[in-house]
């Protein structure tokens, strides 16, 4: 049996390799209108000027959390349970915030580096 929306951001981080995609697909398929949103996906889509997220002084981080958001934002209003698979730190947390309070919704964060 599949699961109605329960209006949540749910946030699968940790190391690579771990299993982050693979867990992030077997939720998304509990839920009968979810999205799997890959975010290194998002941020191989840039190619010109492309630098490695270490390397990052903030910029394409940023832009990857816009993306993050308006995709969010964009599966919610249709009533789809949004999932995210990325290498994401407690701190980068405070960039789902907005569409978390416009939405009131919950997130939940499950990572690998902090079991």
């Amino acid at each position: 049996m599949q699961l109605k929306y329960d209006e949540t951001i749910y946030i699968i981080s940790g190391t690579c390799g771990v299993g982050k995609s693979s867990v992030a697909h077997k939720l998304a398929q509990q839920y009968v209108l979810s999205a799997h949103i890959n975010a290194d996906k998002l941020y191989h889509m840039v190619v010109g000027g492309q630098v490695e997220p270490w390397k990052d002084d903030g910029t394409y981080i940023k832009l990857l959390w816009d993306n993050i958001n308006s995709i969010v934002e964009n599966f919610i209003i249709n009533g789809f349970v949004p999932i995210i698979d990325y290498v994401i730190f407690p701190e980068e947390l405070s960039f789902i915030k907005k569409v978390k309070d416009k939405y009131r919704l919950k997130v939940s964060f499950s990572s690998s580096f902090f079991s």
